[in-house]
């Protein structure tokens, strides 16, 4: 599980990249915990799409982990809650609350 805190922005973005991209492909679910979000941007939402559009395509699947009320609005403003996989807690990982297939 990848856990982020603060603002998720472009700088923070490109250090959460690197730290996934090396174990993307190694684990079946790749679980990125929101909860202690503050801030999230264009870039943020750039890489989660672009690390679900990975975890698809290779068979795997992209889980976040439900952050703050002001965080998970971005998500439903931009409808990619319809699209993406969340989860209220880590230990909810087999309920599912929404992803398209």
């Amino acid at each position: 599980m990848v856990s982020i805190s603060g603002e998720f922005d472009i700088s923070a973005a490109m250090d959460v990249e690197q730290q996934i991209r090396p174990i993307e492909d190694q684990v079946p679910v790749l679980v990125v915990d929101l909860r202690a979000v503050s801030f999230l941007d264009s870039s943020a939402l750039r890489l989660v799409v672009e690390l679900d559009a990975n975890a698809r395509t290779r068979g795997r699947r992209l889980v976040l982990v439900r952050g703050p009320e002001e965080v998970h609005r971005v998500f439903r403003i931009t409808r990619l809650d319809h699209q993406l996989e969340f989860v209220d807690h880590p230990t909810d990982l087999a309920r599912p609350t929404r992803r398209d297939p």
